[in-house]
């Protein structure tokens, strides 16, 4: 974060998820907003108006419904190699990748402060979504295998 503030001094870091910890907390700053559990509509507020979410995740398993989420509202994502496991269709643009504090830094100063960065990345995500995780696509892959003959 010092490394973010340094390039813009004005960002604010929204920090979202349910019972955060004592040393999480403890990072509420003018410039960290520790915000705890947050409602689904909260959640759809903060994403518009936000530039990227940031998801360190360290476990997990399967495509994980928060970045599928965020990438549906239009919202470029910094994530690990494993919180972008079992997500097809990704692309360079459409999700960034980063494992070491470095590369979160340089991942979030791209899509944060390159709006052509910015507009590709938001773009490709929306379709990466509408491609492999919209509600149509769901209904075209039902509709498939419903129709085919059982022997």
């Amino acid at each position: 974060m010092p490394k973010l503030l340094e390039k813009d001094p004005t960002l604010i870091f929204n920090i979202v998820g349910s019972n955060p910890t004592e040393e999480v907390l403890a990072l509420n700053s003018d410039n960290v907003k520790v915000l705890g559990y947050v409602s689904d509509e909260e959640l759809c507020a903060l994403y518009s108006k936000n530039r990227v979410v940031v998801a360190p995740l360290r476990f997990g398993a399967g495509v994980k419904g928060k970045i599928i989420e965020a990438m549906a509202h239009g919202v470029p994502v910094v994530t690990t190699n494993v919180g972008a496991e079992g997500i097809v269709g990704l692309t360079d643009d459409s999700l960034f990748i980063a494992d070491e504090a470095e590369d979160y830094v340089k991942a979030v100063e791209k899509v944060y402060l390159d709006k052509e960065v910015f507009e590709k990345a938001k773009n490709s995500s929306l379709n990466l979504v509408k491609d492999f995780y919209s509600t149509e696509k769901a209904r075209g892959i039902f509709k498939e295998l419903f129709s085919k003959e059982i022997s």
